[in-house]
């Protein structure tokens, strides 16, 4: 009993792994050339963010997308209207991170 519960535990991990990769290709398959551009800018922005440092740091990437006060999903999920939106906070987070960097640099230079 033990051992087909146990196999029916693992077959459904399987499943729900495949169901996943599935939605993975369909969605890099299905997205157009101009998705694929707004994903490479907001990825950039993440970059100059210290965010995204090379191709293994996808779990830095997924976890900072899915806070609920950035994206709230993963990047292969949003559509060209959710990137452009989410490229236009990412500037607004790197833009006021910038100033305040300025502002103590200021501060540790003039005191």
């Amino acid at each position: 009993m033990k051992d087909l519960i146990k196999r029916l535990e693992l077959d459904s991990l399987q499943i729900d792994k495949d169901k996943i990769t599935k939605k993975v290709m369909r969605t890099k398959e299905d997205a157009s050339s101009e998705v694929r551009k707004q994903r490479s800018v907001v990825l950039t922005i993440l970059t100059k963010m210290g965010i995204y440092v090379d191709s293994s740091s996808w779990s830095s990437v997924n976890d900072y997308l899915m806070d609920s006060r950035i994206a709230g999903k993963l990047l292969y999920e949003m559509d060209e209207t959710e990137l452009k939106a989410l490229q236009i906070k990412l500037r607004s987070i790197l833009w006021k991170s910038t100033l305040e960097q300025k502002r103590l640099n200021f501060l540790a230079q003039h005191n």
